[in-house]
């Protein structure tokens, strides 16, 4: 990753991610954790036509409960609204999926929030390290 892809990352969730957003972004805390995840993590940008149109973050984590289980996660996952549960989502997925099966680990899919009824639900999905091998 370049200095333009993690300022072209940060852009495009600030403006993408923003409907999801819990509260307002800190600007500059944002950055530094885009940074962190691409320089000490894993990056990925889905491009079409020359444009960026969906980026993931992944990272590895433990469980609070066993800190020498480990599992990949994602840190970030947005596409455009148009490309929300297409190809271009999948093939983000895919990828996260693959890099989790070379580690041999777990990866769990957060998902996104959804709100309904007032209420705020989340649909995790666990994935095993060999389901990323195609």
């Amino acid at each position: 990753m370049t200095d333009d892809d993690v300022i072209a990352i940060h852009r495009f969730l600030l403006i993408v991610a923003k409907p999801q957003m819990r509260c307002a972004p800190d600007i500059e805390q944002s950055l530094l954790e885009i940074i962190r995840v691409t320089k000490y993590e894993a990056a990925l940008i889905a491009v079409l036509d020359g444009n960026m149109v969906g980026t993931m973050g992944i990272m590895k984590a433990t469980w609070w409960y066993n800190p020498a289980v480990a599992f990949m996660t994602e840190r970030w996952h947005f596409v455009l609204p148009q490309f929300h549960n297409g190809p271009v989502d999948k093939a983000l997925l895919g990828e996260a999926l693959a890099i989790a099966s070379l580690a041999d680990l777990e990866f769990v899919d957060h998902g996104k929030m959804r709100e309904r009824n007032g209420r705020f639900l989340m649909m995790p999905k666990v994935y095993p390290p060999d389901s990323g091998a195609s």
